[in-house]
């Protein structure tokens, strides 16, 4: 990727692309995450990340 679209990710001029999501998660070792990446649209992505949040908040319920 060129520097150009990174910054315009991390300025929010850009949506970080679906493709790259995963690969940025993995490379930070999950300190920046799918959910971090996408905040607006995670979970219709990858609805598998829902569910381990909606558990916890019903168990601290």
């Amino acid at each position: 990727m060129s520097p150009a679209a990174v910054n315009q990710w991390i300025s929010g001029h850009r949506p970080v692309p679906l493709e790259r999501c995963v690969a940025i998660e993995l490379a930070t070792n999950g300190q920046v995450s799918r959910q971090d990446l996408r905040p607006d649209d995670y979970w219709l992505i990858w609805p598998e990340l829902v569910a381990p949040n909606l558990q916890s908040v019903e168990a601290s319920a």
